[in-house]
């Protein structure tokens, strides 16, 4: 599925943006993911798991996270039924845990 992905984004300059691969040895998660491009990186950025489908505005995701001047912003979504993973528990728009 990767080469699928690589080739129909490739570098992204067709669609206006900078995409880089980095493919792991092993599974990092998300957090572990990105560390290894933490002095790469000199503006906002977003991670996007290759693994879900969303029809998420990421502008205006952008916006809301430049206008809260956070350290990061994530996307989440109101379900009415539980999941045994990816709960998370919300003041107003803060995530607490």
């Amino acid at each position: 599925m990767k080469e699928k992905i690589k080739a129909y984004f490739g570098d992204g300059k067709k669609f206006g943006v900078n995409i880089e691969y980095l493919e792991e040895e092993y599974e990092r998660f998300t957090a572990g993911s990105i560390l290894p491009y933490k002095g790469k990186i000199k503006e906002d950025f977003a991670v996007l798991m290759g693994d879900q489908i969303t029809d998420i505005d990421l502008n205006k995701m952008m916006e809301f996270h430049k206008k809260n001047k956070g350290i990061a912003t994530i996307a989440l979504k109101r379900k009415t039924y539980k999941w045994e993973y990816g709960i998370a528990e919300l003041k107003g728009n803060l995530v607490l845990g």
